[in-house]
Protein backbone atom coordinates (compact mmCIF):
# COMPACT_ATOMS: atom_id res chain seq x y z
CA UNK A 1 0.00 0.00 0.00
CA UNK A 2 2.83 2.39 0.83
CA UNK A 3 4.54 1.65 -2.48
CA UNK A 4 1.31 2.28 -4.39
CA UNK A 5 0.66 5.55 -2.57
CA UNK A 6 4.24 6.62 -3.29
CA UNK A 7 3.86 5.85 -7.00
CA UNK A 8 0.69 7.97 -7.15
CA UNK A 9 2.08 10.82 -5.06
CA UNK A 10 5.43 11.04 -6.86
CA UNK A 11 4.22 9.76 -10.27
CA UNK A 12 6.95 7.15 -10.34
CA UNK A 13 7.09 3.45 -11.04
CA UNK A 14 7.55 1.15 -8.04
CA UNK A 15 8.44 -2.54 -7.95
CA UNK A 16 7.47 -4.84 -5.09
CA UNK A 17 8.40 -8.51 -5.16
CA UNK A 18 6.70 -10.88 -2.71
CA UNK A 19 9.04 -13.81 -2.02
CA UNK A 20 8.12 -16.98 -0.18
CA UNK A 21 8.02 -20.76 -0.22
CA UNK A 22 4.90 -22.55 -1.53
CA UNK A 23 1.99 -22.17 0.87
CA UNK A 24 3.45 -19.33 2.93
CA UNK A 25 0.78 -16.81 1.87
CA UNK A 26 1.91 -14.89 -1.26
CA UNK A 27 -1.43 -15.15 -3.01
CA UNK A 28 -3.32 -14.34 0.18
CA UNK A 29 -1.29 -11.17 0.69
CA UNK A 30 -1.96 -10.20 -2.93
CA UNK A 31 -5.71 -10.77 -2.48
CA UNK A 32 -5.78 -8.65 0.67
CA UNK A 33 -3.97 -5.86 -1.19
CA UNK A 34 -6.52 -5.99 -4.01
CA UNK A 35 -9.41 -5.74 -1.57
CA UNK A 36 -7.74 -2.67 -0.06
CA UNK A 37 -7.41 -1.04 -3.49
CA UNK A 38 -10.97 -1.99 -4.50
CA UNK A 39 -12.33 -0.38 -1.34
CA UNK A 40 -10.85 3.00 -2.21
CA UNK A 41 -13.00 5.60 -4.00
CA UNK A 42 -10.30 6.54 -6.51
CA UNK A 43 -10.02 4.51 -9.71
CA UNK A 44 -6.92 2.42 -10.28
CA UNK A 45 -6.40 -0.10 -13.06
CA UNK A 46 -5.49 -3.57 -11.82
CA UNK A 47 -4.10 -5.85 -14.53
CA UNK A 48 -2.86 -9.32 -13.69
CA UNK A 49 -1.01 -12.08 -15.52
CA UNK A 50 0.71 -15.31 -14.55
CA UNK A 51 3.84 -17.08 -15.67
CA UNK A 52 3.26 -20.71 -16.58
CA UNK A 53 5.28 -23.60 -15.12
CA UNK A 54 6.17 -25.00 -18.55
CA UNK A 55 9.90 -25.37 -18.99
CA UNK A 56 11.40 -21.90 -19.00
CA UNK A 57 8.03 -20.27 -19.53
CA UNK A 58 5.99 -19.45 -22.61
CA UNK A 59 7.01 -16.25 -24.37
CA UNK A 60 5.66 -13.22 -22.47
CA UNK A 61 2.53 -15.16 -21.44
CA UNK A 62 1.90 -13.03 -18.34
CA UNK A 63 2.29 -9.83 -20.37
CA UNK A 64 -0.06 -11.16 -23.05
CA UNK A 65 -2.70 -11.88 -20.40
CA UNK A 66 -2.39 -8.31 -19.12
CA UNK A 67 -2.75 -6.75 -22.59
CA UNK A 68 -5.66 -9.02 -23.53
CA UNK A 69 -7.46 -8.30 -20.27
CA UNK A 70 -7.21 -4.55 -20.78
CA UNK A 71 -8.43 -4.80 -24.37
CA UNK A 72 -11.21 -7.26 -23.50
CA UNK A 73 -9.78 -9.90 -25.84
CA UNK A 74 -10.88 -13.46 -25.06
CA UNK A 75 -8.85 -16.44 -26.25
CA UNK A 76 -11.80 -17.92 -28.15
CA UNK A 77 -13.29 -14.61 -29.23
CA UNK A 78 -13.06 -12.59 -32.42
CA UNK A 79 -12.27 -9.01 -33.29
CA UNK A 80 -8.98 -8.91 -31.40
CA UNK A 81 -7.41 -6.38 -33.76
CA UNK A 82 -10.36 -3.99 -33.52
CA UNK A 83 -10.41 -4.26 -29.73
CA UNK A 84 -6.69 -3.54 -29.51
CA UNK A 85 -7.10 -0.55 -31.81
CA UNK A 86 -9.95 0.75 -29.65
CA UNK A 87 -7.82 0.84 -26.48
CA UNK A 88 -4.54 2.04 -28.03
CA UNK A 89 -5.75 4.83 -30.33
CA UNK A 90 -7.27 7.10 -27.61
CA UNK A 91 -4.04 6.94 -25.57
CA UNK A 92 -1.96 8.89 -28.10
CA UNK A 93 -2.64 12.22 -29.75
CA UNK A 94 -0.40 11.28 -32.66
CA UNK A 95 -1.91 8.56 -34.86
CA UNK A 96 1.54 7.55 -36.12
CA UNK A 97 2.67 6.80 -32.56
CA UNK A 98 -0.57 4.94 -31.86
CA UNK A 99 -0.09 2.76 -34.94
CA UNK A 100 3.56 2.13 -34.01
CA UNK A 101 2.62 1.00 -30.49
CA UNK A 102 -0.33 -1.09 -31.69
CA UNK A 103 1.81 -2.94 -34.23
CA UNK A 104 4.23 -3.97 -31.48
CA UNK A 105 1.47 -4.92 -29.05
CA UNK A 106 -0.27 -7.06 -31.68
CA UNK A 107 1.77 -10.26 -31.06
CA UNK A 108 0.85 -10.10 -27.36
CA UNK A 109 -2.82 -9.70 -28.26
CA UNK A 110 -2.73 -12.69 -30.61
CA UNK A 111 -2.91 -10.54 -33.76
CA UNK A 112 -0.11 -12.03 -35.86
CA UNK A 113 3.55 -12.40 -35.01
CA UNK A 114 6.25 -9.84 -34.41
CA UNK A 115 8.27 -8.76 -37.43
CA UNK A 116 11.82 -10.06 -37.69
CA UNK A 117 12.84 -6.49 -38.54
CA UNK A 118 11.85 -5.25 -35.07
CA UNK A 119 14.39 -5.96 -32.35
CA UNK A 120 13.53 -6.62 -28.73
CA UNK A 121 14.65 -3.17 -27.58
CA UNK A 122 12.05 -1.60 -29.86
CA UNK A 123 9.35 -3.94 -28.59
CA UNK A 124 10.22 -3.08 -24.99
CA UNK A 125 10.10 0.63 -25.79
CA UNK A 126 6.65 0.35 -27.38
CA UNK A 127 5.24 -1.76 -24.55
CA UNK A 128 6.59 0.71 -21.98
CA UNK A 129 4.97 3.59 -23.88
CA UNK A 130 1.65 1.75 -23.73
CA UNK A 131 1.79 1.22 -19.97
CA UNK A 132 2.96 4.79 -19.39
CA UNK A 133 0.02 6.07 -21.44
CA UNK A 134 -2.39 3.92 -19.43
CA UNK A 135 -0.97 5.22 -16.16
CA UNK A 136 -1.42 8.79 -17.40
CA UNK A 137 -5.18 8.11 -17.35
CA UNK A 138 -5.41 6.18 -14.07
CA UNK A 139 -2.82 4.77 -11.65
CA UNK A 140 -1.81 1.33 -12.91
CA UNK A 141 -1.09 -1.82 -10.91
CA UNK A 142 0.60 -4.59 -12.90
CA UNK A 143 0.59 -7.95 -11.12
CA UNK A 144 2.79 -10.81 -12.32
CA UNK A 145 2.29 -14.10 -10.50
CA UNK A 146 4.87 -16.89 -10.24
CA UNK A 147 7.75 -14.84 -11.58
CA UNK A 148 10.15 -17.69 -10.81
CA UNK A 149 8.71 -19.43 -13.90
CA UNK A 150 9.30 -16.46 -16.20
CA UNK A 151 11.88 -16.72 -18.95
CA UNK A 152 14.83 -14.35 -19.23
CA UNK A 153 13.07 -12.10 -21.74
CA UNK A 154 10.13 -11.46 -19.42
CA UNK A 155 12.48 -10.57 -16.57
CA UNK A 156 14.39 -8.29 -18.92
CA UNK A 157 11.23 -6.41 -19.86
CA UNK A 158 10.10 -5.88 -16.28
CA UNK A 159 13.54 -4.52 -15.41
CA UNK A 160 13.42 -2.29 -18.50
CA UNK A 161 10.01 -0.95 -17.48
CA UNK A 162 11.15 -0.35 -13.91
CA UNK A 163 14.29 1.46 -15.05
CA UNK A 164 12.87 3.60 -17.84
CA UNK A 165 9.19 4.43 -17.19
CA UNK A 166 9.03 8.09 -16.20
CA UNK A 167 6.28 10.32 -14.86
CA UNK A 168 4.01 7.32 -14.49
CA UNK A 169 2.13 6.11 -11.40
CA UNK A 170 2.76 2.41 -11.98
CA UNK A 171 3.12 -0.26 -9.32
CA UNK A 172 4.55 -3.59 -10.47
CA UNK A 173 3.84 -6.39 -7.99
CA UNK A 174 5.40 -9.80 -8.55
CA UNK A 175 5.05 -13.01 -6.54
CA UNK A 176 7.85 -15.55 -6.66
CA UNK A 177 9.45 -18.43 -4.88
CA UNK A 178 13.08 -18.05 -3.73
CA UNK A 179 14.17 -19.89 -6.91
CA UNK A 180 13.83 -16.54 -8.69
CA UNK A 181 17.20 -15.53 -7.30
CA UNK A 182 18.88 -18.58 -8.79
CA UNK A 183 17.69 -17.36 -12.21
CA UNK A 184 18.28 -13.64 -11.67
CA UNK A 185 20.41 -13.11 -8.57
CA UNK A 186 20.39 -9.33 -9.00
CA UNK A 187 16.60 -9.04 -9.22
CA UNK A 188 15.51 -5.69 -7.76
CA UNK A 189 18.95 -5.04 -6.32
CA UNK A 190 20.33 -1.52 -6.27
CA UNK A 191 17.08 0.12 -7.38
CA UNK A 192 15.67 2.91 -5.23
CA UNK A 193 12.16 2.18 -6.48
CA UNK A 194 12.29 -1.56 -5.71
CA UNK A 195 11.44 -3.45 -2.54
CA UNK A 196 11.04 -7.08 -1.54
CA UNK A 197 8.60 -8.56 0.94
CA UNK A 198 9.95 -11.84 2.22
CA UNK A 199 7.28 -14.01 3.83
CA UNK A 200 8.65 -16.29 6.51
CA UNK A 201 6.74 -19.11 8.25
CA UNK A 202 4.33 -18.13 11.02
CA UNK A 203 5.55 -18.29 14.59
CA UNK A 204 3.66 -20.63 16.93
CA UNK A 205 1.47 -17.85 18.32
CA UNK A 206 0.22 -16.72 14.94
CA UNK A 207 -0.12 -20.28 13.70
CA UNK A 208 -2.37 -20.95 16.70
CA UNK A 209 -4.48 -17.88 15.84
CA UNK A 210 -4.87 -19.13 12.27
CA UNK A 211 -5.77 -22.60 13.49
CA UNK A 212 -8.43 -21.23 15.83
CA UNK A 213 -9.93 -19.06 13.09
CA UNK A 214 -10.11 -21.97 10.67
CA UNK A 215 -11.72 -24.24 13.27
CA UNK A 216 -14.10 -21.47 14.35
CA UNK A 217 -13.52 -22.52 17.94
CA UNK A 218 -11.25 -21.38 20.72
CA UNK A 219 -11.37 -24.76 22.48
CA UNK A 220 -9.06 -27.47 21.25
CA UNK A 221 -7.28 -30.17 23.21
CA UNK A 222 -3.82 -28.80 24.05
CA UNK A 223 -2.00 -31.95 22.88
CA UNK A 224 -3.89 -31.94 19.57
CA UNK A 225 -3.13 -28.26 19.01
CA UNK A 226 0.55 -28.75 19.88
CA UNK A 227 0.80 -31.70 17.50
CA UNK A 228 -0.72 -29.65 14.65
CA UNK A 229 1.55 -26.68 15.28
CA UNK A 230 4.68 -28.79 15.45
CA UNK A 231 3.67 -30.62 12.31
CA UNK A 232 2.94 -27.43 10.36
CA UNK A 233 6.29 -25.74 11.08
CA UNK A 234 4.53 -22.41 10.54
CA UNK A 235 3.36 -23.12 6.99
CA UNK A 236 -0.13 -21.57 6.64
CA UNK A 237 -1.11 -23.85 3.76
CA UNK A 238 -0.31 -26.92 5.84
CA UNK A 239 -2.47 -25.61 8.70
CA UNK A 240 -5.31 -24.81 6.29
CA UNK A 241 -5.13 -28.13 4.46
CA UNK A 242 -4.87 -30.03 7.75
CA UNK A 243 -8.09 -28.47 9.06
CA UNK A 244 -9.87 -29.41 5.82
CA UNK A 245 -8.50 -32.94 6.07
CA UNK A 246 -9.46 -33.15 9.73
CA UNK A 247 -13.05 -32.35 8.84
CA UNK A 248 -13.14 -35.46 6.67
CA UNK A 249 -11.18 -37.82 8.92
CA UNK A 250 -12.16 -36.76 12.43
CA UNK A 251 -8.63 -36.20 13.69
CA UNK A 252 -9.26 -33.26 15.98
CA UNK A 253 -9.70 -35.45 19.03
CA UNK A 254 -6.70 -37.70 18.44
CA UNK A 255 -3.17 -36.35 18.75
CA UNK A 256 -1.78 -39.82 17.99
CA UNK A 257 -3.65 -39.80 14.66
CA UNK A 258 -2.09 -36.48 13.81
CA UNK A 259 1.37 -37.91 14.38
CA UNK A 260 0.64 -40.41 11.60
CA UNK A 261 0.19 -37.63 9.03
CA UNK A 262 2.95 -36.73 6.56
CA UNK A 263 5.44 -34.06 7.64
CA UNK A 264 5.22 -30.68 5.93
CA UNK A 265 8.75 -30.80 4.54
CA UNK A 266 6.75 -30.07 1.46
CA UNK A 267 3.05 -29.62 1.89
CA UNK A 268 2.49 -32.30 -0.73
CA UNK A 269 1.94 -35.07 1.81
CA UNK A 270 -0.99 -33.46 3.58
CA UNK A 271 -2.56 -32.44 0.26
CA UNK A 272 -2.17 -35.98 -1.08
CA UNK A 273 -3.93 -37.30 2.03
CA UNK A 274 -6.88 -34.97 1.28
CA UNK A 275 -7.05 -36.06 -2.37
CA UNK A 276 -7.08 -39.73 -1.35
CA UNK A 277 -10.43 -39.09 0.36
CA UNK A 278 -12.12 -37.95 -2.86
CA UNK A 279 -14.56 -40.17 -4.71
CA UNK A 280 -12.92 -41.84 -7.73
CA UNK A 281 -14.81 -39.66 -10.23
CA UNK A 282 -13.96 -36.50 -8.30
CA UNK A 283 -10.30 -37.43 -8.15
CA UNK A 284 -10.17 -38.28 -11.86
CA UNK A 285 -11.80 -34.94 -12.68
CA UNK A 286 -9.29 -33.06 -10.54
CA UNK A 287 -6.41 -34.91 -12.20
CA UNK A 288 -7.72 -34.09 -15.68
CA UNK A 289 -7.98 -30.44 -14.63
CA UNK A 290 -4.36 -30.56 -13.43
CA UNK A 291 -3.24 -31.56 -16.92
CA UNK A 292 -4.96 -28.48 -18.37
CA UNK A 293 -3.09 -26.24 -15.93
CA UNK A 294 -3.48 -24.14 -12.81
CA UNK A 295 -6.39 -22.48 -14.61
CA UNK A 296 -8.81 -24.73 -16.48
CA UNK A 297 -12.19 -24.68 -18.19
CA UNK A 298 -15.25 -26.87 -17.78
CA UNK A 299 -15.38 -27.29 -21.55
CA UNK A 300 -11.83 -28.64 -21.52
CA UNK A 301 -12.76 -31.27 -18.93
CA UNK A 302 -15.78 -32.29 -20.96
CA UNK A 303 -13.62 -32.45 -24.08
CA UNK A 304 -10.76 -34.54 -22.69
CA UNK A 305 -12.68 -36.66 -20.19
CA UNK A 306 -16.37 -36.77 -21.16
CA UNK A 307 -18.71 -37.35 -18.22
CA UNK A 308 -22.42 -36.58 -17.92
CA UNK A 309 -21.94 -34.90 -14.54
CA UNK A 310 -18.72 -32.89 -15.09
CA UNK A 311 -20.34 -29.70 -13.86
CA UNK A 312 -21.56 -31.34 -10.64
CA UNK A 313 -18.15 -32.91 -10.04
CA UNK A 314 -16.41 -29.54 -10.38
CA UNK A 315 -18.94 -27.96 -8.01
CA UNK A 316 -18.07 -30.65 -5.45
CA UNK A 317 -14.39 -29.76 -5.83
CA UNK A 318 -15.28 -26.11 -5.26
CA UNK A 319 -17.15 -27.02 -2.08
CA UNK A 320 -14.10 -28.94 -0.89
CA UNK A 321 -12.06 -25.77 -1.53
CA UNK A 322 -9.71 -27.54 -3.91
CA UNK A 323 -10.62 -25.28 -6.82
CA UNK A 324 -12.42 -21.94 -7.14
CA UNK A 325 -14.39 -20.19 -9.90
CA UNK A 326 -12.68 -17.43 -11.88
CA UNK A 327 -14.90 -14.37 -12.06
CA UNK A 328 -13.49 -13.02 -15.34
CA UNK A 329 -13.08 -15.96 -17.76
CA UNK A 330 -10.38 -15.63 -20.41
CA UNK A 331 -12.28 -17.72 -22.98
CA UNK A 332 -15.58 -16.73 -24.50
CA UNK A 333 -18.48 -18.87 -23.28
CA UNK A 334 -16.32 -21.06 -21.03
CA UNK A 335 -16.76 -21.61 -17.29
CA UNK A 336 -13.29 -21.05 -15.87
CA UNK A 337 -11.80 -22.36 -12.63
CA UNK A 338 -8.44 -22.21 -10.88
CA UNK A 339 -6.77 -24.49 -8.36
CA UNK A 340 -6.91 -23.00 -4.88
CA UNK A 341 -3.15 -23.43 -4.72
CA UNK A 342 -0.49 -24.57 -7.17
CA UNK A 343 0.57 -27.29 -4.72
CA UNK A 344 -2.86 -28.94 -5.07
CA UNK A 345 -2.43 -28.95 -8.83
CA UNK A 346 1.10 -30.35 -8.55
CA UNK A 347 -0.02 -33.21 -6.30
CA UNK A 348 -3.02 -34.09 -8.47
CA UNK A 349 -0.87 -34.10 -11.59
CA UNK A 350 1.82 -36.23 -9.95
CA UNK A 351 -0.71 -38.96 -9.14
CA UNK A 352 -1.62 -39.58 -12.80
CA UNK A 353 -0.01 -42.67 -14.40
CA UNK A 354 2.53 -41.80 -17.10
CA UNK A 355 0.56 -43.29 -20.00
CA UNK A 356 -2.64 -41.52 -18.98
CA UNK A 357 -0.80 -38.20 -18.79
CA UNK A 358 0.34 -38.59 -22.39
CA UNK A 359 -3.21 -39.17 -23.67
CA UNK A 360 -4.61 -36.32 -21.59
CA UNK A 361 -1.96 -33.85 -22.79
CA UNK A 362 -2.71 -34.75 -26.41
CA UNK A 363 -6.44 -34.32 -25.76
CA UNK A 364 -5.89 -30.90 -24.14
CA UNK A 365 -3.88 -29.77 -27.16
CA UNK A 366 -6.70 -30.83 -29.46
CA UNK A 367 -9.30 -29.02 -27.36
CA UNK A 368 -7.31 -25.76 -27.30
CA UNK A 369 -6.90 -25.83 -31.07
CA UNK A 370 -10.59 -26.58 -31.57
CA UNK A 371 -11.64 -23.68 -29.34
CA UNK A 372 -9.16 -21.03 -30.48
CA UNK A 373 -9.42 -21.92 -34.17
CA UNK A 374 -7.16 -20.61 -36.95
CA UNK A 375 -6.85 -17.22 -35.24
CA UNK A 376 -5.28 -18.83 -32.19
CA UNK A 377 -1.65 -18.41 -33.27
CA UNK A 378 -0.82 -17.00 -29.84
CA UNK A 379 -1.96 -20.26 -28.26
CA UNK A 380 0.43 -22.29 -30.44
CA UNK A 381 3.09 -22.28 -27.72
CA UNK A 382 0.59 -23.70 -25.23
CA UNK A 383 -0.47 -26.40 -27.70
CA UNK A 384 3.20 -27.13 -28.44
CA UNK A 385 3.85 -27.64 -24.72
CA UNK A 386 1.01 -30.16 -24.35
CA UNK A 387 1.99 -32.08 -27.47
CA UNK A 388 5.62 -32.01 -26.34
CA UNK A 389 4.60 -33.57 -23.02
CA UNK A 390 2.56 -36.19 -24.86
CA UNK A 391 5.63 -37.02 -26.99
CA UNK A 392 7.91 -37.16 -23.95
CA UNK A 393 5.57 -39.39 -21.98
CA UNK A 394 4.79 -41.78 -24.86
CA UNK A 395 7.06 -44.79 -25.12
CA UNK A 396 6.52 -44.91 -28.90
CA UNK A 397 4.81 -41.77 -30.29
CA UNK A 398 2.64 -42.59 -33.30
CA UNK A 399 3.18 -40.82 -36.66
CA UNK A 400 0.05 -38.69 -36.26
CA UNK A 401 1.25 -37.30 -32.92
CA UNK A 402 4.68 -36.55 -34.41
CA UNK A 403 3.05 -34.81 -37.37
CA UNK A 404 0.89 -32.63 -35.10
CA UNK A 405 3.88 -31.82 -32.90
CA UNK A 406 5.92 -30.76 -35.95
CA UNK A 407 3.16 -28.53 -37.29
CA UNK A 408 2.48 -26.79 -33.99
CA UNK A 409 6.16 -26.29 -33.14
CA UNK A 410 6.63 -24.58 -36.51
CA UNK A 411 3.60 -22.40 -35.79
CA UNK A 412 4.91 -21.58 -32.30
CA UNK A 413 8.30 -20.70 -33.76
CA UNK A 414 6.70 -18.38 -36.32
CA UNK A 415 4.70 -16.67 -33.57
CA UNK A 416 7.47 -16.26 -31.01
CA UNK A 417 10.53 -15.59 -33.19
CA UNK A 418 9.96 -11.84 -33.34
CA UNK A 419 9.19 -11.59 -29.63
CA UNK A 420 12.00 -13.82 -28.38
CA UNK A 421 14.37 -15.26 -31.02
CA UNK A 422 15.89 -17.71 -28.55
CA UNK A 423 12.46 -19.12 -27.77
CA UNK A 424 11.57 -19.23 -31.46
CA UNK A 425 14.77 -21.15 -32.22
CA UNK A 426 13.84 -23.68 -29.54
CA UNK A 427 10.52 -24.42 -31.23
CA UNK A 428 12.16 -24.84 -34.64
CA UNK A 429 14.71 -27.19 -33.09
CA UNK A 430 11.88 -29.26 -31.59
CA UNK A 431 10.15 -29.31 -34.97
CA UNK A 432 13.33 -30.55 -36.67
CA UNK A 433 13.69 -33.29 -34.06
CA UNK A 434 10.19 -34.70 -34.67
CA UNK A 435 10.07 -34.20 -38.45
CA UNK A 436 9.20 -37.38 -40.31
CA UNK A 437 10.33 -36.34 -43.78
CA UNK A 438 13.55 -34.87 -45.09
CA UNK A 439 11.75 -31.87 -46.51
CA UNK A 440 9.97 -31.06 -43.23
CA UNK A 441 13.26 -31.29 -41.35
CA UNK A 442 14.95 -29.05 -43.94
CA UNK A 443 12.25 -26.37 -43.54
CA UNK A 444 12.73 -26.37 -39.74
CA UNK A 445 16.54 -26.33 -40.04
CA UNK A 446 16.46 -23.31 -42.33
CA UNK A 447 14.34 -21.36 -39.87
CA UNK A 448 16.52 -22.50 -36.97
CA UNK A 449 19.65 -21.40 -38.79
CA UNK A 450 18.20 -17.94 -39.36
CA UNK A 451 17.61 -17.51 -35.62
CA UNK A 452 20.68 -19.31 -34.29
CA UNK A 453 22.87 -17.20 -32.01
CA UNK A 454 25.90 -19.43 -32.65
CA UNK A 455 27.72 -18.74 -35.96
CA UNK A 456 29.50 -22.08 -35.70
CA UNK A 457 26.10 -23.79 -35.70
CA UNK A 458 24.43 -21.74 -38.44
CA UNK A 459 26.31 -22.93 -41.52
CA UNK A 460 26.01 -26.67 -40.66
CA UNK A 461 22.26 -26.17 -40.22
CA UNK A 462 21.95 -24.50 -43.62
CA UNK A 463 24.15 -27.13 -45.29
CA UNK A 464 22.15 -30.00 -43.82
CA UNK A 465 18.97 -28.36 -45.08
CA UNK A 466 20.56 -28.00 -48.53
CA UNK A 467 21.52 -31.69 -48.58
CA UNK A 468 18.04 -32.75 -47.52
CA UNK A 469 16.40 -30.64 -50.22
CA UNK A 470 18.71 -32.15 -52.83
CA UNK A 471 17.96 -35.68 -51.57
CA UNK A 472 14.22 -35.21 -52.16
CA UNK A 473 14.68 -33.26 -55.41
CA UNK A 474 13.15 -30.03 -54.09
CA UNK A 475 14.70 -27.38 -56.35
CA UNK A 476 12.88 -24.48 -54.66
CA UNK A 477 14.19 -25.51 -51.26
CA UNK A 478 17.68 -26.02 -52.70
CA UNK A 479 17.70 -22.49 -54.12
CA UNK A 480 16.51 -20.94 -50.86
CA UNK A 481 19.13 -22.88 -48.87
CA UNK A 482 21.90 -21.73 -51.24
CA UNK A 483 20.64 -18.15 -50.82
CA UNK A 484 20.72 -18.54 -47.01
CA UNK A 485 24.29 -19.87 -47.06
CA UNK A 486 25.35 -17.01 -49.35
CA UNK A 487 23.90 -14.45 -46.98
CA UNK A 488 25.55 -16.06 -43.97
CA UNK A 489 28.97 -16.14 -45.67
CA UNK A 490 28.63 -12.51 -46.75
CA UNK A 491 28.10 -11.33 -43.19
CA UNK A 492 31.01 -13.51 -42.07
CA UNK A 493 33.29 -11.75 -44.54
CA UNK A 494 33.67 -14.67 -46.98
CA UNK A 495 32.68 -12.77 -50.13
CA UNK A 496 34.06 -15.40 -52.48
CA UNK A 497 32.01 -18.15 -50.82
CA UNK A 498 28.96 -15.91 -50.80
CA UNK A 499 29.31 -15.16 -54.52
CA UNK A 500 29.71 -18.84 -55.34
CA UNK A 501 26.60 -19.95 -53.48
CA UNK A 502 24.60 -16.97 -54.72
CA UNK A 503 25.54 -17.80 -58.31
CA UNK A 504 24.44 -21.43 -57.80
CA UNK A 505 21.08 -20.19 -56.53
CA UNK A 506 20.66 -17.92 -59.58
CA UNK A 507 21.55 -20.85 -61.88
CA UNK A 508 18.38 -22.59 -60.66
CA UNK A 509 16.05 -19.69 -61.57
CA UNK A 510 14.75 -21.21 -64.78
CA UNK A 511 13.66 -24.33 -62.87
CA UNK A 512 11.73 -22.35 -60.24
CA UNK A 513 8.01 -21.60 -60.55
CA UNK A 514 6.84 -18.08 -59.74
CA UNK A 515 6.57 -17.92 -55.98
CA UNK A 516 8.27 -16.94 -52.76
CA UNK A 517 11.40 -19.01 -53.41
CA UNK A 518 12.04 -17.43 -56.81
CA UNK A 519 11.38 -13.94 -55.41
CA UNK A 520 13.81 -14.61 -52.54
CA UNK A 521 16.62 -15.74 -54.84
CA UNK A 522 16.10 -12.84 -57.27
CA UNK A 523 16.04 -10.14 -54.59
CA UNK A 524 19.06 -11.74 -52.94
CA UNK A 525 20.89 -11.55 -56.25
CA UNK A 526 19.95 -7.87 -56.63
CA UNK A 527 21.39 -7.13 -53.19
CA UNK A 528 24.57 -9.05 -53.93
CA UNK A 529 25.23 -7.19 -57.18
CA UNK A 530 24.44 -3.86 -55.57
CA UNK A 531 26.76 -4.45 -52.61
CA UNK A 532 29.58 -5.40 -54.99
CA UNK A 533 29.09 -2.11 -56.86
CA UNK A 534 27.73 -3.80 -60.01
CA UNK A 535 24.88 -1.35 -60.54
CA UNK A 536 23.99 -2.36 -64.09
CA UNK A 537 23.69 -6.05 -63.18
CA UNK A 538 21.68 -5.14 -60.07
CA UNK A 539 19.23 -3.01 -62.09
CA UNK A 540 18.86 -5.67 -64.76
CA UNK A 541 18.06 -8.37 -62.20
CA UNK A 542 15.73 -5.98 -60.33
CA UNK A 543 13.67 -5.51 -63.50
CA UNK A 544 13.40 -9.28 -63.77
CA UNK A 545 12.55 -9.59 -60.06
CA UNK A 546 9.81 -6.95 -59.88
CA UNK A 547 6.98 -8.93 -61.58
CA UNK A 548 7.98 -12.10 -59.68
CA UNK A 549 7.86 -10.30 -56.35
CA UNK A 550 4.49 -8.76 -57.24
CA UNK A 551 3.05 -12.11 -58.33
CA UNK A 552 4.37 -13.85 -55.22
CA UNK A 553 2.80 -11.21 -52.98
CA UNK A 554 6.03 -10.69 -51.04
CA UNK A 555 7.91 -7.50 -50.15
Amino acid sequence: VNAFDRSVRERTIQLVTIIGEPGVGKSRLLNEFRETIDARPDIAWWRQGRCLPYGEGITFWALAEIVKAHAGILDSGTGAEAKLQAVVKPLFADSTTADWVKARLSPLAGVGGASDDVDQAELFSAWSRFFEALAARNPLILVVEDLHWADEAMLDFLEHLTDWAVGSPILVVATARPELYSVRGSWGGGKRNAASVSLSPLDSEHAAVLLGALLETAVLDASVQQAILERSEGNPLYVTEFVRLAGDRGLLQDAAGIEDLPPPGSVHGIVAARLDLLEPEEKATLQAAAVVGKVFWLGALQGIRPAPDSSALVRNLVRRELVRPVRDPSMLGQEEYAFSHSVIRDVAYGQIPRGDRAHLHEAVAGWIEAVTGPQGSDSAELVAYHLGEAMRLSSDPDPELRMKSYRVNMQAGDHSRGLNPVRGAGYYRSAADVAQSGKDRAVALLQLGRLSQDPDETRPLFEEALALYRDVGDVEGEAVALHAIAGFLWWRGDTAGADMHGAKALDLLDELPVGTAKATVLTGGVSAFFLRGQAAEALGLAEKAAPVVAAAGTT
